[in-house]
């Protein structure tokens, strides 16, 4: 299942990157193409692992017990998501915090820490789904505030990565990148958009320099 969040959202990226680049000739349209299709990726890897997660708790506990279990992740999913789409600087902030909590946290394991190193083999699903919720969630701000949202998930990404190579199994380092590869694809369109917005600005300047003269 890891193989399949991480291919089919990346396997899709052709044609919708295609016609963002290709349909659209005025540069601003063109950037917002672009992030609209980062934007839909973070919601295909959103929804593909929230079908998982439901169908892993429906099939055991199953019953009321996964009805709970769903909406635990499901209502701080959808808070976290519209406080980034709402207040996206503000929720960069914060998610700048978390990020760096997280990543002092992964260190600590790698001096052996050993309250630390118990709370996290006992914490695993719900480290899991804080992640995606995190990873997600900075999806979301990034189609508001591309260049630092896209720049929070890559440097977050390379860090924990880089503690991770020292401290969790190979099995451990592979989940880490499957769940981190579609918010850096994300990632990389956002500051593909941003690039266009910026190549589109400079050639305007450049243009008024030169009428200028």
């Amino acid at each position: 299942m890891g193989l399949l969040v991480l291919a089919v959202p990346l396997a899709a990226l052709g044609m919708p990157t295609a016609v963002a680049v290709r349909r659209h000739d005025d540069p601003v349209a063109r950037s917002m193409a672009l992030r609209r299709v980062g934007l839909g990726i973070i919601w295909v890897f959103a929804a593909m692992v929230g079908v998982f997660m439901a169908g892993e708790a429906l099939d055991n506990p199953g019953g009321w017990e996964a009805v709970g279990m769903i909406a635990g992740w499901s209502v701080p999913l959808a808070v976290v998501a519209f406080f980034a789409w709402v207040r996206p600087r503000l929720a960069l902030r914060v998610f700048g915090t978390a990020a760096a909590v997280l990543v002092v946290a992964n260190a600590m394991t790698l001096v052996s820490v050993h309250s630390v190193q118990v709370l996290e083999h006992t914490s695993d699903p719900a480290r899991d789904i804080a992640g995606v919720i995190f990873m997600a969630a900075l999806g979301v701000a990034g189609y508001k505030v591309p260049e630092w949202a896209s720049r929070l998930v890559m440097v977050t990404f390379v860090l924990n990565l880089s503690v991770s190579l020292f401290t969790a199994s190979a099995g451990g380092v592979i989940s880490l990148i499957l769940i981190s590869s579609p918010p850096l694809a994300s990632a990389a369109y956002y500051l593909a958009a941003e690039r266009v917005l910026m190549r589109n600005m400079d050639q305007a300047e450049t243009t008024k320099v030169s009428v200028a003269a």
